[in-house]
């Protein structure tokens, strides 16, 4: 083996010649292996970025602004055909509510996108929430049943017959904490709690000085289940994981529980037979943009941008100036919301500001990783193309 040593300071260039004549094919015929990964700030990710190419264009410049609670709609179930309305949750960044006879799935401005018929009639539920397996799981008080959100199909997964009087008559707060079914038992803070992996129920699970109860809110971003009486706003707030007490909070009431969505600055509670949905902090609305696949209208999709955002005429349209990437990424709807730390997920984009196609591509690394900022200017309506990593599809970020 032949050493090459270099002590110079001085970036040097060093070609190795091994030989000359026919052999030498042997040495560089082949297939050269890279080794592709993506450099970030934090992420330590070997995955390749996946591509988008949307169309974005305005809506309307008119700022919106609403209040911490302000109530946004009202989405009615018919308390006489449906029963109660409380077996809701957050799933694939939608709400699907599960009544007696169907599903319905809505977005968070509680917009109808969906209803799936139920194949069997699931009367008298006490709660819902769905599994890791994608597969909801609905609690009455003949056990737990299974349930395809695509199909509508309904199997019974647990067979529990005294299950319901454990609970309570009227409602089980039913949530999906660490991987397991958290089912209230009509105590003031104790919760009966099903394991899916053991097929079974482990030990009650108690929060030590909890006073207000029957109406409880489970914060998922911050791992905090809140407990107010119901019909009242204010919430004595504990760690799931410690079962510890973090402080009261008071938020729009509740008569039978109800999930925050921080990303979405969103909180769902249900008030009998229909849920209501509030803002969660004070948030003001630049803009109203769209997104859509090219030129096809039936995939057009309008949404609110957040953000410090100017507007100017530049030929026949209109530039965004500002935070243009948070923009589009508002558009997708991906990853639960808008992270704070997004430029170390995106790698390029494609644009146009009305007067040249613009390419910034960070290369084999991330926006973030290269210091590059999100400062641009964006024509509307336009093509562009982004290039992220896929953790941020997947990822509640």
């Amino acid at each position: 083996m032949k050493k090459v040593t270099i002590e110079s300071s001085v970036k040097q260039r060093v070609e190795l010649v091994l030989g000359f004549g026919d052999f030498n094919r042997l040495i560089i015929e082949g297939r050269l292996v890279l080794d592709e990964r993506i450099e970030t700030n934090a992420l330590n990710t070997d995955l390749l970025p996946v591509e988008f190419t949307k169309t974005v264009g305005l809506v309307s410049t008119e700022e919106l602004a609403f209040s911490a609670g302000q109530s946004l709609d009202t989405s009615f179930a018919n308390n006489d055909t449906f029963g109660w309305s409380n077996s809701f949750f957050e799933f694939d960044h939608k709400i699907y509510l599960i009544l007696k006879t169907e599903i319905r799935v809505f977005d968070f401005e509680l917009n109808l996108l969906d209803t799936v018929p139920l194949l069997s009639q699931l009367s008298g539920l006490l709660g819902a929430d769905v599994g890791n397996d994608g597969f909801a799981y609905a609690v009455r008080w003949g056990g737990i049943y299974k349930v395809n959100l695509y199909s509508g199909e309904v199997t019974l997964h647990y067979n529990y017959e005294n299950l319901g009087a454990e609970l309570t008559a009227n409602f089980a707060f039913c949530r999906n904490v660490d991987g397991r079914l958290w089912l209230s038992k009509g105590q003031s803070g104790v919760f009966k709690v099903f394991n899916f992996d053991k097929h079974g129920f482990d030990s009650d699970v108690v929060f030590e000085g909890v006073t207000r109860w029957g109406a409880e809110l489970f914060d998922k971003e911050r791992g905090y289940l809140l407990f107010c009486n119901i019909g009242g706003g204010s919430y004595q707030v504990y760690d799931s994981k410690s079962l510890r007490y973090v402080g009261d909070e008071g938020l729009p009431a509740s008569q039978m529980g109800g999930f925050i969505s921080r990303k979405k600055n969103r909180m769902v509670v249900s008030h009998n037979d229909f849920l209501n949905l509030h803002v969660l902090n004070d948030v003001v609305y630049t803009a109203q943009l769209y997104i859509q696949d090219g030129q096809n209208a039936a995939t057009k999709r309008e949404y609110y941008i957040t953000g410090n955002y100017t507007f100017l005429s530049r030929g026949a349209g209109v530039v965004i100036r500002g935070e243009i990437i948070a923009a589009i990424l508002q558009g997708l709807d991906v990853g639960g919301g808008l992270s704070s730390n997004y430029l170390d997920y995106v790698v390029s984009l494609k644009y146009t500001d009305g007067n040249y196609a613009l390419l910034r591509d960070a290369g084999s690394s991330s926006f973030a990783y290269r210091g590059f900022n999100d400062v641009g200017e964006l024509f509307l309506e336009s093509e562009v193309t982004i290039k992220l990593l896929p953790q941020y599809l997947t990822a509640q970020i």
